[in-house]
Parts: structure tokens; C-alpha cells; sequence
């Protein structure tokens, strides 16, 4: 009986000192493994990784100091949220001291100082090693910002804290921040988004991947700034004290979709659609026993009658928009546009003469695509938004319809005609890069072809003569117009000289340069002016008799911007068909004109025909001379550094949740 006891005691010793043993391996184990687990989350919480959100991030409870619990809150940013809290991105204090600052701090203001140097790029080294960090960053949202709200992230995403983004609210922002994709064609709505991809842009790359989590991506910030400009220091210091305009966001959302939004927060939205694919039911083929019969009957047919024969009626052959159907190559992120208006009408002769008819669609967006994507950025598209459908047609065919304007190769009514002004004198430099989407580019470059054939053909490796800039720099002292005048034309000439070069990849610092000039000139530009810079849009005469007089090399600025009356506005009544686009004349009363100009030196008069210019009035050789420069900077804003996007595309196809690290 004792042994048995005994034996019974040993058992359970030994059983004891094994359960001990299993039980300290099992701690040690454990205590590993917290250890692991924590220094995994010490280095993923740290302020290398986390930068200025760490504060944000980590919760500032004494258990979570000791370690003892781990509680994670990311960032969860949508765009509404952006649009109803009034967001700027960028922002920034435009009077502040031009000293480099920390990435952290706002990418964006890192890239776009003017005066900046290369030595300013800031080391990767240096950048914290969560790429959601630098993206928002590089956006201009601060921890302190408050355009977000916190939300409980249970997990770390490989040693990183992980940022979750919808796909729709990812894709509206870098199709507003001038992001393409490295696919050439347009996405087919009906397949997911290509995996692996990748979007560049100003700010950076993003890059796509799939892993078992779902949809992954990556942000890398870009630390090439491009070419400098070649400006004086005077210029430099003139605009280092310049406000710069903020990024208007409604109007970039609504130019991310090929909106044209004017006005202020109350505005109007002008929204010029493509083509749709079919434009009337088609008509069953002919056999050709029918076609020569037809053939026989007419007698002496011309060409056209003939192509009409074969092909249809003129109104029928051209129906197709390019945008929405052709593959378009698009050039790399800052170079120049390669899809333009006259790609859009083919590569033939009777292509490039077909018109765009523009007809009223009232609710348009509520039958395209394009209305999705308005929904999905929480724009008002069932209110105050003029929409427009597009028809390709011959010339021949345009003669039996009543659209009375033409601008480019578009053909318009006057109600569209008023709605174009007001866009096209709402659209200014806003300090970044011009990022509409390819249907747009096109309708751009179809309004500023004529001051685009003035300057792209131009020998000169500069707009103003040089000689004239210095006999104008002389009397500046105590007259701030001639100074905004004289800077401004220095600008355009260091813009001018690198499209010459073929060097588009310019730093951030011109965009904010070109922007701080437009400011300088449109806040002092008279009532009168926004008329001017219409009429020097819409009349190639008048634009190339001013780029003539005032691109002369013994041209005197001093005296023209002196002069009080230099030229007049007059409404008369008359029937113009008479009329040539220009006539010469020696005197400034004539009856049935529209418009009359009287240019200094030359007292001859030049008569245009001005479409939808309303203000009779004389105008100041001063407001003269900040209108055209003021058209300049927009031409160069809007088409030699412009970045068309295609990454709007993807608001359909692209996954629901995306997990930034």
C-alpha cells in the first residue's frame, strides 16, 4: 500500500515538474512572440515610419505608452469629405520665407517655390517609410488639417500601418492632380482593373498590386523636379512676395470629367459630350445593281455626290467621336500633349475639314457615364449644368443647320456661345499642372489654334524683343502696372523659349510662377479687359495685329501703356455679311460694324467682327497690354503645360477597397 502510494506521489511529481516545464516553454514561447510582435509594431508606430501622424495614430492611454496595449487608428479620408470641408490642396502661405522645408511637411510646397533649387529635393532616405504619409503629404494634409476622421485598424499590413481608401475617392483625386495610367487605351468598363498597374504624375507613382488582402498600393514621391527657367532676379523677387491662387476643387473635379465649371461656389457647369455611337438606325444595304442604277440616273455627278452615292449623306459618315472610341497614344507625364484636335479628325485631308456640331441636351449626365462619375464626387450634376452633344458633319452639311458660330471646328448658338466666355474667362493657372481629360484637350486646342499657330511658328526664341524690355525697365519705379506688366512678359518669354527647345518637363516652381502672374495681372485688369481677352480669343485679326505691334523690336510699351484711348468698343447696328473679317479704314465712325479698334502708333482703324462682346467702351493701352499677356499665360497653361488623364476611366472598374502602406 505505501509503495503504491508512493508510486502514485512520484507519478504526480514527475507529471508536475513536466506540466511546469511545458508550461515555462509555452511563456517563453509566448514571451518570444509578444516580443517579436511588439518590437514589430515599435518599428510599424514609430516615428520613422509614421512621421507627424503618429500623434494621430497611436492612442495616448498610459497602457498603450507602457506597451501593454496596442490600439491603432488610421486616417480614412473621402472625397465629399474634402469637397464639403472646403479643402484647398496645397495651401500654403504664399507670402511665407523661401526656405527649404521638410517633406513631411507638405511635399507639395517642397516642389513648388519659385526659386528653388535641385538642392532643395529632399533625401529618400529621409522621407518616412509609410507611403500613405508622404501621399497625403505631398495632397497637403496635415495631421492638424482635420479634413479626415480616425477609425480602428486591428492589424498591422506587413509591419505597416495600413491606410484604407474606397477606389472611386483614390481615382477622383489623381484624376484631379494630373496622374496617367501605363496603359495607353482606355479601360474597358466591363474587366476589373489590370493588375499589377501603376499611375504617374507630378507628385509621384502609385503602384498597384494584388496580394491575398485585396488590392495594395503603394505611393513613391517623385524627386526629379525637371528643366529650370532662365529668368532675371528681378522677376524671381518681384513674384517671392506674390500670392499664388489656391486650387479651386469644385473646378477641378468638374475639369477631371471634362467639366467646364465658372462662377464661384454658386456656379454653372458647361459639359461639351462626345459623339453617341450610333446617331440613326441603319439603313439596310443596297445591293449594287441598285447603286448603278442610281449611278446612271445622275448626270454628271461631282465628287461629293458621288462619296455621298457610296458612303451616305455627309451628315451620316461622320459620327464617330474619337475620345470615346479610338486608341490614343498619350505622351509620358510632363511632356507635351500628344492627343490633340487634329488627331481627334484623322490623319486625311477631308478628315480635318469635317465641323463639330454642339446641340443643347438638357439632362445629359443623367444618361452618360460621365454622370457617374460627377455622383461619385458628390457633384451637383442635376442643377445648373449646360449640357451639349457633339455631331461630326461636313461643311457642306453644316450650311443647312442654324448654328451660326463657328470657333475652331465647332459650330455653336449664342446661348452655348455665352456659356463657352464665361468658362474660358473662369479658366486661369491655379498653381498645378492643367489635367483635363483627352475630349477636352482637344476642344482646347480646337479655341487656342490661332494664337498657336502664331507662336508655334514663330522663328523667335522669345515673344517680346528684349531691347524693348530694357527701355521699358528704365521707368518702372513707383508704377506697379508697368512692373506686373514687365515681370509677366519675362515669364512668357522663359515659357515661350523652352517650348521653342522642346522642353516641356518643367519644374513645379513655373507652374506657380505662370499662376502668380495671371493673379498679378487679373486682379488689376479692368471689366473691360475680361471683354478684351475674349475678343483676342475669338478674333485671329485682331490677336495677330496686337502679337504684331507689340512683339515689335523698337516697340514703345512706356508710351502704349500711357495711352488712355487706345482702343474702342462700339455695338452697331447692321447686317455684317458684307463685311470681311478685316477692313482698313481711316475713319472711326462707320455704320453696320460690331467692333472697332484703334491701336497706337498706327492711326489707322482696324474693324473686326467680335462675337459676344457687350460692353461699348474705350480701353487703356494698360488693360490692353494685361489682357493680351493674361491670354498668354492661360495658352501656355492650358496646352504646353497640360497633362491629359485618363485615370478618371477607371472610377467603374477600379477595386471598391484599396489598402495604401
Amino acid at each position: 500500500m505505501a509503495n503504491t502510494i508512493d508510486t502514485i506521489s512520484g507519478s504526480s511529481g514527475l507529471i508536475a515538474a513536466v506540466a511546469s516545464i511545458l508550461t515555462l516553454l509555452t511563456v517563453y514561447v509566448a514571451a518570444i512572440q509578444i516580443s517579436a510582435r511588439r518590437q514589430l509594431y515599435q518599428l510599424g508606430l514609430s516615428t520613422n515610419s509614421l512621421g507627424k501622424w503618429k500623434e494621430k495614430v497611436v492612442s495616448g492611454s498610459l497602457w498603450v505608452k507602457l506597451g501593454l496595449i496596442i490600439r491603432i487608428r488610421t486616417p480614412s479620408i473621402t472625397f465629399r469629405q474634402l469637397l464639403r470641408n472646403g479643402w484647398k490642396p496645397f495651401n500654403e502661405d504664399a507670402k511665407a520665407p523661401l526656405q527649404p522645408i521638410s517633406v513631411i511637411q507638405n511635399l507639395g510646397r517642397m516642389l513648388s517655390f519659385p526659386g528653388s533649387s535641385s538642392d532643395n529635393t529632399p533625401d529618400p532616405e529621409s522621407l518616412p517609410e509609410t507611403s500613405w504619409v508622404n501621399f497625403l503629404s505631398a495632397l497637403g494634409i496635415q495631421p492638424e488639417s482635420g479634413m479626415y476622421e480616425l477609425q480602428p485598424e486591428p492589424e498591422l499590413f506587413n509591419g505597416i500601418v495600413p491606410m484604407r481608401w474606397k477606389g472611386s475617392d483614390l481615382a477622383a483625386l489623381c484624376s484631379m492632380f494630373a496622374f496617367q495610367t501605363s496603359n495607353l487605351k482606355q479601360p474597358d468598363p466591363r474587366k476589373p482593373m489590370p493588375m499589377p498597374s501603376q499611375w504617374s504624375g507630378p507628385l509621384g507613382v502609385l503602384q498597384f498590386r494584388a496580394s491575398s488582402d485585396g488590392c495594395v498600393v503603394e505611393f513613391r514621391p517623385r524627386p526629379l523636379e525637371g528643366y529650370p527657367i532662365q529668368l532675371p532676379a528681378e522677376t524671381r523677387t518681384y513674384y517671392k512676395v506674390k500670392l499664388c491662387p489656391s486650387v479651386h476643387l469644385i473646378r477641378r473635379a468638374w475639369q477631371s470629367i471634362g467639366g467646364f465649371y465658372f462662377g464661384d461656389t454658386q456656379g454653372a457647369t458647361l459639359y461639351l459630350a462626345g459623339a453617341p455611337y450610333e446617331t440613326s438606325a441603319k439603313k439596310p444595304l443596297r445591293t449594287t445593281e441598285e447603286v448603278m442604277e442610281q449611278l446612271i440616273a445622275m448626270q454628271n455627278p461631282t465628287d461629293s455626290e458621288l462619296r455621298d452615292l457610296v458612303f451616305g449623306p455627309d451628315c451620316e459618315q461622320w459620327h464617330i467621336d474619337g475620345p470615346s472610341h479610338d486608341v490614343f497614344s498619350e505622351s509620358h507625364f510632363f511632356g507635351f500633349d500628344a492627343y490633340s484636335a487634329s488627331r481627334r479628325k484623322g490623319s486625311n485631308s477631308e478628315d480635318r475639314t469635317r465641323l463639330t456640331i454642339l446641340s443643347a441636351s438638357p439632362g445629359l449626365l443623367h444618361t452618360i457615364v460621365e454622370g457617374i462619375w460627377a455622383h461619385s464626387r458628390g457633384l451637383d450634376y442635376r442643377s445648373n449644368v449646360h449640357g451639349y452633344m457633339r455631331e461630326y458633319v461636313t461643311p457642306q452639311a453644316r450650311k443647312q443647320r442654324q448654328y451660326p458660330f463657328q470657333i475652331g471646328s465647332m459650330c455653336m448658338d449664342e446661348d452655348l456661345l455665352r456659356h463657352l466666355k464665361s468658362a474660358m474667362l473662369d479658366l486661369k493657372p491655379d498653381g498645378f499642372y492643367y489635367s483635363p481629360i483627352p475630349r477636352m484637350a482637344a476642344d482646347i486646342d480646337d479655341l487656342f489654334q490661332d494664337i498657336h499657330s502664331h507662336l508655334e511658328y514663330s522663328e523667335a526664341h522669345y515673344i517680346f524683343h528684349p531691347d524693348a524690355l530694357h527701355q521699358l525697365s528704365a521707368h518702372m519705379e513707383g508704377r506697379s502696372d508697368l512692373e506686373s506688366a514687365y515681370n509677366a512678359m519675362h515669364v512668357v518669354n522663359a515659357i515661350h523659349s523652352c517650348a521653342r527647345r522642346e522642353r516641356p518637363n518643367l519644374r513645379m516652381e513655373v507652374i506657380k510662377l505662370i499662376s502668380k502672374a495671371s493673379m498679378d495681372l487679373w486682379t488689376d485688369l479692368e471689366p473691360i479687359g475680361r471683354d478684351l481677352e475674349w475678343a483676342l480669343l475669338m478674333s485671329p485679326m485682331l490677336f495677330e495685329d496686337l502679337f504684331k505691334r507689340l512683339c515689335a523690336s523698337k516697340f514703345d510699351f512706356l508710351h502704349f501703356m500711357n495711352e488712355r484711348g487706345c482702343l474702342g468698343f462700339a455695338t452697331l447696328e447692321g447686317d455684317l455679311d458684307g463685311y470681311t473679317e478685316k477692313v482698313v479704314i481711316d475713319n472711326y465712325k462707320i455704320p453696320y460694324l460690331e467692333g472697332t479698334i484703334k491701336p497706337w502708333p498706327s492711326r489707322l482703324t482696324g474693324v473686326y467682327k467680335l462675337k459676344c462682346v457687350d460692353a461699348p467702351a474705350a480701353v487703356s493701352g494698360r488693360t490692353v497690354m494685361h489682357a493680351f499677356l493674361s491670354l498668354l499665360l492661360t495658352y501656355f497653361w492650358v496646352t504646353k503645360l497640360r497633362i491629359s488623364t485618363t485615370v478618371a476611366y477607371y472610377d467603374l472598374n477600379i477595386p471598391i477597397s484599396i489598402t495604401m502602406v
